[in-house]
Formats: C-alpha cells, structure tokens, sequence
C-alpha cells in the first residue's frame, strides 16, 4: 500500500467531523452565544468609560439628564436647552428607560439598555438570513458579520444613544415580514417612529 494512499476509514471521519461543524453552525447555540459577547462587551466598554470618568457630558449626561427629569414627572426637560428635548430630537422611546429609572435610579442602566439592544441585533440577523437565504453557514455568518460590524463597535463606544436601538428593530421587523406576521411586523415598524427622526427613514425602507 503506498504511504500517501488515503484510508477509507480517515475519510469517513473527515467526512462525519464536517457535518458535525455545520450541524453546530446551524444550531440557536451560534446566535446565544454571540449575543452574550456582544452585550458582555459593549456593556463593559460603556461602564469603564463611565466608572473612568471618560464618559461625555453631551452623550451620557444628556440622556441620563432627560430620563431623570422625565421620571420625576418633567418630560424631556433638561438643563442642556432652554426647551423640550423633543424639540431637539424626537426620541420618545426614552419613555421606557425613564420608567425604569423610577426602579433603578443609575447611568449604567442606560448603557445596560443599549448594550442588551446591541446584542440582540445578531440574532435578529441570524434569523432573518435563515428565511432569506437558508443554508447552515448564511446565517452563523450574519450574526457574526452584524456583530462585529463598525456601527455596533461606535455605538458602544459613543456611550449611549437611542439610534443604537435601529437595527435591532429593523432586523427583528424584517423577519417578521418574512414568516408572514404582519402585526408584529408592524409594531416593530412603529417602534421605530419612536426611537429617532433618522430612524423613520429606516422605518420607511423596511416597510
């Protein structure tokens, strides 16, 4: 037998160690798992700047001015602008956060907000790519892809903003339209009038 001969039994093997990745590919464990650095990671990057006082006034203190006044019964008030923040930004999704506020009173509950919604954006991707293009590697691929793209690396390092909400909502709503419900696709549409004015363009392309 000559020594570069293959054995039946090396290729069987190669052949079952193949399918074993791509059945893991394929498996919810991908997305979990993803989602879980990703939210480890931002999370961690928006506390050390705020822990570290490297947070900005105008990005982290803004907001956690405006979901502070509006908990205690001012809404959008701060002491930033001489008016309503609405009139600066239409951002009424800080409602949600402002309730919360009322619970747990603290800057990092916003960055927490943000980086569960950063999170979230992988698996919205590796469901949709599992409707659009199928396969085992597709999906496995746009969760990674969504989660190391630039907007979510800046967005955790921007401390918070309501805009790092966008694809989330745009990629869970875009799923929706593609299993057929309709209703959940259009709250996740509405959803998005609410987090920004740039967000209705978003909005306007997905539906």
């Amino acid at each position: 037998t000559s020594p570069c001969a293959v054995q039946p039994g090396a290729v069987t093997a190669r052949h079952w160690g193949a399918r074993r990745w791509l059945a893991a590919l394929d498996s919810p464990v991908v997305p979990v798992l993803v989602c879980s650095v990703t939210v480890a990671t931002c999370f961690t990057v928006g506390a050390l700047r705020y822990l570290t006082y490297h947070a900005w006034a105008y990005d982290l203190g803004y907001f956690t001015q405006v979901v502070d006044r509006t908990a205690a019964g001012h809404p959008f008030q701060t002491t930033f602008a001489p008016y309503s923040f609405l009139g600066q930004h239409w951002e009424p999704i800080l409602l949600v956060p402002a309730l919360a506020t009322r619970l747990v009173d603290t800057p990092l509950l916003l960055l927490a907000v943000q980086a569960a919604g950063l999170g979230l954006a992988p698996v919205a991707a590796w469901r949709l790519a599992r409707v659009w293009v199928g396969g085992r590697v597709a999906p496995a691929a746009a969760s990674c892809a969504t989660a190391l793209s630039p907007l979510l690396a800046s967005a955790a390092a921007y401390d918070f903003h309501t805009e790092a909400m966008t694809p989330v909502l745009a990629l869970f709503a875009l799923d929706a339209g593609a299993r057929g419900r309709h209703r959940t696709f259009l709250l996740l549409v509405g959803a998005l009038f609410l987090v920004k004015e740039d967000a209705m363009l978003v909005a306007a392309g997905v539906g």
